[in-house]
C-alpha cells in the first residue's frame, strides 16, 4: 500500500504542475489550483517522507500561488486514508495524495 501511495502522490504532484494554468503578472504567477495532501501515520514535521512532501508543496504554493492543505487521518487503514482524500476532493482540492 505504501509504494502505491508514494507513486500516487508523486504522479499527482507532477500532474498538478503539468496542468497548472499560471499567468505572469508583474513576475507573480497565479493559479486556481488547490493541492491537498493526506499524511500517513506520521506528521508534516516527521523528518521523513511526509515532511519532504509538505515542504515541496509549500514551495510550489509560493512559486505558483497554489491553495494548499493537508489532513492527517484518524487511523491507518485504507478507509481512513480514503475518507480524508474524499474530504479534500469535496472541499475543491484538485489534486490530493497520500504521504508515506
Amino acid at each position: 500500500m505504501k509504494k502505491l501511495a508514494v507513486v500516487l502522490c508523486i504522479f499527482l504532484m507532477l500532474g498538478s504542475f503539468a496542468f497548472a494554468q499560471g499567468s505572469d503578472e508583474g513576475g507573480a504567477k497565479k493559479s486556481n489550483l488547490r493541492v491537498g495532501m493526506v499524511t500517513d501515520a506520521g506528521t508534516i514535521d516527521d523528518k521523513s517522507f511526509n515532511q519532504g512532501t509538505w515542504e515541496g508543496i509549500l514551495k510550489a504554493s509560493k512559486d505558483y500561488a497554489l491553495d494548499v492543505k493537508y489532513l492527517k487521518p484518524a487511523g491507518t487503514t485504507e478507509a481512513d486514508y480514503l475518507k480524508e482524500i474524499g474530504n479534500l476532493v469535496d472541499a475543491g482540492y484538485n489534486f490530493s495524495g497520500v504521504g508515506g
